[in-house]
């Protein structure tokens, strides 16, 4: 079985040879490790031929810069493995094992999408900081609806691209590209794989290592970040709607799920435009969709209550307060 790794790399020639060695060194060899880069400024161009030239197992693509979304989309066309990861350059793996138990696990189950968990990496104190915990999936599990809520009840699917294991086909089958030009695209495009996908599975594994920078993409919140927000919420909740019976419950969790991170992101953007506001009172009642989330359930309890933009006025006042 080999496995493609898509590396989308712009400017980051300070992290990149600690995140091309950490997938070179696995123990499990059959990977293919595709690079994407994507109109790099630095040295990082130079530094993805270097490693090119040592090991005949990459591929290489240089093109003109288009962001992230197309960067991967532009390392699917040149992927050849059965499954397909995403890795950003800047993050890495710190287990030389972990590719061959990953294969072990996907030649028992047979899954189209197999989860696993990261770590939050804090370079300045060298501090991992595991995002939750949970027993692997039980191997008995054989329905798209168990498999399912069981990750709904662990809060195990996550609006992440670097987090899971996809099978290459069913990407191509359902034209399963990132979208362009948004802010955390990843969450649609997870709700689109949802829907996609039939078999699930998720092990207990957290060696992907999330470096957290304080100039990324995740710590700025302006008003484009609250607009594309409400964009890929949107998105989730159309996607449920028109999803397969065996899917769709479980989708409506998600969207539930990525409505309620909208109150943290307007309450941290300086300024949340009112249109984001009005657009996400129309759909809050997705929020009755909390299934076993605690937080959001809570939200939801209190949007009930208090009404949504004065739940919006109170966290936005909270944060203020507390910094």
């Amino acid at each position: 079985m080999q496995i493609s790794v898509i590396i989308p790399v712009f400017n980051v020639e300070k992290y990149l040879s600690e995140c091309l060695e950490s997938v070179l060194t696995q123990t499990y060899q059959n990977i293919e490790p595709v690079l994407v880069d994507d109109g790099s400024t630095d040295t990082s161009g130079a530094l993805c031929d270097e490693f090119a030239g040592k090991d005949d197992r990459i591929k290489v693509i240089h093109k003109t810069n288009g962001g992230l979304a197309e960067a991967r989309n532009t390392g699917l066309k040149y992927a050849t493995g059965q499954y397909v990861m995403f890795l950003d350059a800047d993050d890495f793996w710190n287990d030389r094992e972990a590719i061959a138990k990953i294969a072990a696990r996907i030649s028992c189950t047979n899954p189209d999408v197999l989860s696993f968990l990261y770590n939050k990496y804090y370079e300045e104190t060298n501090q991992m900081i595991p995002f939750g915990r949970a027993d692997s999936m039980p191997e008995e599990l054989l329905t798209t609806q168990e498999q399912l809520a069981f990750l709904n009840l662990h809060s195990l699917y996550i609006a992440s691209a670097c987090n899971k294991v996809i099978r290459t086909d069913l990407l191509r089958a359902n034209d399963l590209v990132f979208k362009a030009g948004r802010v955390s695209e990843d969450i649609e495009w997870c709700a689109r794989l949802m829907a996609a996908a039939r078999r699930f599975d998720y092990v207990n594994m957290a060696f992907y290592c999330y470096r957290q920078r304080s100039t990324s993409i995740t710590h700025s919140f302006s008003a484009k970040s609250c607009k594309d927000l409400v964009y890929n919420v949107r998105e989730c909740i159309k996607t449920a709607r028109t999803a397969d019976a065996a899917v769709k419950q479980s989708l409506y969790q998600y969207s539930a799920y990525q409505f309620a991170t909208f109150f943290a992101v307007q309450a941290l953007a300086e300024d949340c435009p009112q249109s984001c506001y009005i657009r996400m009172g129309r759909l809050c009642g997705i929020l009755r969709y909390h299934g076993n989330n605690k937080k959001v359930r809570i939200l939801y309890l209190m949007n009930k209550v208090l009404g949504f933009e004065k739940l919006c006025l109170i966290i936005r006042k909270t944060r203020k307060i507390w910094g």
